[in-house]
């Protein structure tokens, strides 16, 4: 009898302490950093989509406010200067041409090339050529301005002027190319573009009408 009293005493001895034990086991904590990670990915992509959507409508806001602008500062150039604003922004135009072929030379004292001065050269003997050149775009935007819906009748011969203009430097760059480093190809190219340019402005200028005439065909004049 003794004996069987002291084992149920040593029974529930233990099963106080396993008890005991189990009270003192702290709870398991989940971290912040572990509920973080199982934030859902995809919220994040949405947040940087929002984020470029609203970057793109703020862009299209500004580029809209600096056209309306632009179109308000144009509208008071010429309304204030009438004919004479294409002739000053053409003057404007050969001054700072001007003040490039001066930094050239001043760039050209360091680096001492040869092409870079036959380039200041070909500026400032073309100085007339590039003033024509600026008046007749000017007073092309000048007409635009003041009959915008026959936009259509000088914009293929402005095309076509600007095409030419184009392939006219890109010769001169060429044959100052070769001039400095003699290279023969250059050449060939340059002396073959030189007396086709008008044949280019003329092309340019009949595909440029007849695009028009086909597209604008029992429709509104198209606006190139």
């Amino acid at each position: 009898m003794a004996s069987s009293k002291a084992r149920r005493a040593v029974k529930a001895r233990s099963g106080r302490l396993a008890n005991t034990k189990r009270k003192q086991i702290p709870p398991k904590k989940t971290s912040i950093s572990g509920t973080r990670k199982s934030k859902p990915r995809h919220s994040v992509e949405k947040g940087l989509d929002h984020f470029a959507e609203e970057m793109e409508w703020h862009g299209k806001r500004v580029e809209k406010y600096g056209k309306r602008l632009e179109k308000k500062m144009q509208s008071w150039w010429y309304n204030t200067f009438g004919p004479v604003a294409p002739l000053i922004q053409s003057l404007v135009n050969i001054a700072i041409v001007g003040i490039i072929a001066i930094l050239i030379d001043m760039f050209n004292a360091i680096l001492v090339s040869q092409f870079v001065t036959n380039l200041s050269i070909f500026i400032m003997d073309s100085i007339p050529i590039f003033l024509a050149i600026f008046l007749f775009f000017n007073y092309i935007k000048y007409f635009y301005h003041k009959a915008p819906n026959n936009r259509h009748l000088l914009r293929p011969l402005e095309v076509a002027a600007g095409v030419t203009v184009i392939f006219w430097l890109f010769a001169w760059v060429l044959l100052l190319a070769h001039q400095s480093a003699e290279i023969g190809f250059f050449q060939q190219v340059s002396n073959w573009i030189f007396p086709n340019l008008w044949n280019l402005f003329f092309i340019v200028l009949i595909l440029a009408y007849l695009g028009i005439l086909v597209v604008s065909s029992g429709k509104a004049p198209l606006q190139i």
